[in-house]
């Protein structure tokens, strides 16, 4: 990693070299907020011992940076986890989500630094960790949610990762649920919103009921893979069962679908014979509306 981030407004706070440089490269970086609004740069510039205190970046709410030391050398941003991590400052309030811009930048940073494309969860883990997570050897902080690991900003790091992964900008939030599927061809039964470790999968409209299951940031429910695999499974035998009793009552039915009499003759006067065309159709059509039902918000 170099230590000026192209993408940055280079605005040097005045003691960062007393931090020293990293004696081992950095595993990750730590996200932080800011509690304000505006650049912090000049409460980091014009803080006195010993609350000198400075972040390697600081991520605006329209996606502009600045950078206030160089990423060669350690931040006093986290305590015991200076040594360890770089530190990015965002823009507003824990209770406020980072905007589109800024996990766009931050994505678009992360890429650019190579860091490892994971979640960490505890000091010592590579990946995007936050302030909380060193508990009282780094402060003894929340930051960056109101409260350690309620969100909205803590849970966004899925979002960066993802967007640092595909290169493009997430997804807006859905804003009208789809009511009817378009073909099958055109989307896939179940959407995977979040891949680098533990994948969630949309699948339904209904609120999660297992401890695996979380709320997306559109609203949705994202399922585990796990999770999503039992309700496939389930819909799966469900309508192989489906099939089977409409199978049996077709045979045991005339066109009309009465019931035929005890001879297997039917009372009506129009009569058919089920072919195997006919049980495709009835499961195509099971499929479809199968289809439709995982589709909903897919």
């Amino acid at each position: 990693m170099q230590p000026v981030y192209p993408k940055a407004t280079q605005k040097p706070v005045s003691y960062a070299g007393e931090a020293g440089k990293f004696t081992t490269a950095p595993i990750g970086w730590i996200l932080h907020v800011t509690c304000m609004h505006g650049s912090p740069y000049n409460v980091f510039q014009n803080a006195k011992s010993p609350k000198r205190r400075f972040s390697h970046l600081w991520v605006a709410k329209d996606g502009t940076i600045e950078q206030y030391a160089p990423l060669d050398q350690k931040s006093w941003a986290q305590a015991s986890g200076n040594g360890t991590y770089i530190s990015i400052e965002t823009d507003g309030l824990p209770e406020e989500p980072l905007t589109p811009q800024q996990i766009q930048a931050l994505a678009e940073f992360h890429k650019w630094s190579g860091l490892p494309n994971t979640l960490a969860e505890k000091p010592g883990e590579p990946g995007i960790g936050t302030h909380y997570m060193g508990g009282k050897d780094w402060g003894g902080h929340t930051c960056p949610d109101p409260a350690p690991g309620k969100g909205p900003r803590s849970k966004q790091r899925h979002d960066i990762l993802l967007a640092a992964q595909s290169a493009v900008k997430p997804a807006p939030p859905v804003t009208k649920p789809v009511t009817e599927a378009t073909t099958m061809d055109e989307k896939t039964i179940a959407t995977t919103v979040w891949g680098p470790n533990s994948p969630y999968i949309v699948l339904f409209e209904d609120n999660p009921i297992e401890a695996t299951d979380r709320k997306l940031p559109d609203g949705r429910t994202g399922y585990s893979p796990i999770v999503a695999l039992k309700y496939l499974l389930d819909a799966v035998d469900g309508l192989t069962r489906r099939v089977d009793a409409i199978a049996t009552m077709l045979q045991h039915s005339d066109a009309t679908g009465q019931p035929l009499n005890s001879a297997g003759v039917s009372n009506s006067t129009v009569t058919s014979t089920l072919t195997d065309a006919d049980v495709d159709r009835v499961a195509t059509r099971i499929v479809e509306l199968l289809y439709t039902r995982l589709n909903r918000l897919s």
